[in-house]
């Protein structure tokens, strides 16, 4: 009864939450560990002589001194876990700072809240894992992406009502620090939330489908990559403008900006109309210099034709910033092994 008892108050302490109750549950503990000693004492003089009892309670006593001196030892290791296992013992709000876009007019700041610790980033990473594969399922054909880091989650036994319920969970606590002010977003998603991309193209999705049905019908090319669409068309250009410009209002949550050209840059690809065909070559965004096409993107494979040209550019990049050319072709010949193309590294270097 008495460990019983002693075990009962020492799980019931993790439900205090006052220093009152604590003080309450320690004469609790105290009371039941009172009668401890004693007990064991008493319990094994019912099983050894006189002669044999005195070895046994030293023995009792001994293992009590020392698991009172590792105790300690123990308690302070645990002290000192913080982040063990890529886990942190406490968490804290977004802070939010901005990243300058040089390449745009006015060099505009783009907001960003890091919240890798935030109260909801870990039900954020589980609603972009359950959903995003389902919603590529469902828009595959007009959306581009890159799906090497998906997992293919199942649903399971959860309600569309529980997965609505921690959607709204996510952004409702968009809450975060500036200046040592605390602030609360009440549109939208935070950027570098997991979740907040995948509900993005999800409102997309609904919000293109004329714009698909159009280019379907047409048998035109549409695709979209996050908020940046590619259209191809046959229409003049006043008719491409007026179904832009609806397109424009229909939602006012969504503003867009468009080019009307022969040749634009998309993503990381520039797409040329050379006689009613495409040509497509790399694009170096002038904010992410030095930059390359990486050899797992979604792209079609002929896009590496000028890889040659883009390794030249890299080598350059590279030894303009004083990197020893051992270190570039080690690093180039590493890439190849762990993409398995050595074949192509080898011709590459023989050519």
């Amino acid at each position: 009864m008495i460990m019983v008892a002693w075990g009962i108050v020492m799980t019931l302490m993790g439900l205090v939450n006052s220093f009152e109750g604590l003080l309450v549950c320690r004469l609790f503990l105290g009371a039941a560990e009172a009668g401890l000693f004693p007990g064991v004492s008493y319990y094994l003089s019912s099983w050894y002589k006189r002669r044999e009892l005195s070895w046994r309670i030293s023995i009792f006593f001994s293992a009590a001194a020392l698991a009172g001196a590792f105790g300690g030892v123990l308690a302070y290791g645990i002290t000192k876990m913080a982040g063990v296992g890529g886990q942190e013992d406490s968490l804290e709000l977004a802070h939010l700072h901005f990243i300058p876009k040089p390449h745009k007019p006015d060099t505009p700041l783009r907001p960003i809240a890091a919240a890798i610790h935030a109260p909801s980033t870990e039900i954020s990473k589980f609603l972009n894992d359950l959903l995003a594969p389902i919603f590529l399922r469902v828009a595959r054909q007009t959306t581009f992406i890159n799906e090497r880091n998906l997992r293919n989650n199942k649903i399971g036994t959860l309600r569309i009502d529980d997965i609505m319920r921690m959607a709204r969970l996510v952004l409702d606590t968009n809450i975060f620090v500036y200046e040592k002010t605390h602030y609360r977003q009440i549109r939208g998603g935070a950027m570098g939330s997991a979740f907040t991309q995948t509900l993005a193209n999800i409102y997309m999705l609904d919000w293109e489908q004329q714009l698909i049905h159009d280019q379907q019908v047409d048998q035109k090319i549409y695709g979209r990559y996050i908020d940046d669409v590619f259209m191809t068309t046959n229409l003049t250009h006043d008719q491409l403008k007026a179904k832009l410009e609806n397109a424009h209002r229909k939602d006012p949550n969504i503003r867009i900006s468009y080019s009307i050209q022969s040749t634009i840059d998309f993503v990381d690809v520039t797409v040329s109309n050379e006689g009613d065909h495409l040509k497509t070559s790399i694009f170096h965004k002038s904010a992410a210099e030095p930059y390359v096409l990486p050899y797992t993107s979604d792209h079609p494979r002929h896009v590496f034709q000028d890889f040659d040209m883009e390794r030249i550019h890299i080598d350059l990049s590279f030894l303009l910033n004083e990197y020893p050319p051992s270190f570039i072709s080690k690093h180039f010949h590493r890439f190849f092994e762990i993409n398995q193309a050595m074949s192509v590294f080898e011709r590459l270097d023989s050519q």
